[in-house]
């Protein structure tokens, strides 16, 4: 682990990630290394959990983007993270997530995040600009997955449903976000996940999903042309848990 400038590197050479049948980095673990990542580089800059909460702050992931650009990582692959925070723009606060290849330096996948900052009892939205969280950021003025928020899709149809179990909470009380990958991935055809590989995934947050919540799980059909697929996860009440969309 080493901070350089405004950016954060993680060595994952020794790190154990979990992949599919075909050898290939599962999106959940991708995502959880994103929050490995993002945690471990705030808690080198001072703002561990405890700090924060001292200061009744608490990040909440509101939507994420991630772009398989050189292939997914395979497990025996030895991998190099790259982190940095950009310039907060409206009630966001940015950070890109890069996975490079150490064999050699090839960029595998990129990954951009958005979090707002909010009081974990009252749930009350603090803005960048009143937070007291000072920080170097990456100048990079790419802010496209700020307007990010996509409709409900026409023409769903269900997939299935899940449950939400105790080991699936994080320390929020909430649906950690690793998990929606693995409650989409099982519920689309295992043949189809294996005849394609992943290029694309976004999902915005509409609704907190807790313990005991059923999520029911619907999708379009795949378009043959671009491999996309709109999900939507629904609580019983009809309430929007999360829209996605994902390339394959």
């Amino acid at each position: 682990m080493a901070i350089t400038g405004n950016c954060f590197y993680r060595d994952l050479s020794l790190a154990s990630y979990e992949c599919d049948r075909r050898n290939r980095m599962k999106l959940s673990a991708i995502l959880r290394q994103m929050q490995e990542i993002g945690n471990e580089h705030l808690d080198a800059m001072g703002y561990t959990r405890d700090v924060l909460l001292g200061k009744n702050y608490a990040f909440l992931l509101s939507k994420l983007e991630v772009f398989v650009t050189g292939g997914l990582p395979k497990c025996s692959d030895k991998l190099l993270q790259r982190t940095a925070p950009k310039k907060p723009k409206g009630p966001f606060f940015y950070r890109d997530i890069d996975f490079i290849s150490k064999a050699d330096g090839k960029e595998l996948v990129s990954a951009h995040t958005a979090w707002v900052l909010a009081n974990p009892e009252t749930h009350q939205i603090i803005r960048p600009n009143k937070a007291e969280l000072p920080m170097d950021y990456d100048e990079n003025t790419d802010y496209s997955i700020g307007g990010y928020r996509p409709a409900r899709p026409e023409n769903l149809e269900v997939l299935g449903e899940r449950t939400i179990r105790y080991t699936d909470i994080d320390y929020n009380q909430h649906l950690n976000n690793a998990v929606y990958a693995d409650i989409i991935m099982d519920l689309l055809p295992a043949s189809l996940l294996d005849e394609r590989q992943l290029r694309e995934f976004r999902i915005f947050f509409h609704n907190e999903a807790f313990l005991g919540d059923t999520l029911t799980v619907s999708a379009t059909q795949m378009d043959p042309e671009t491999g996309e697929i709109q999900l939507c996860g629904e609580k019983p009440d009809g309430a929007v848990c999360f829209l996605c969309m994902l390339r394959l």
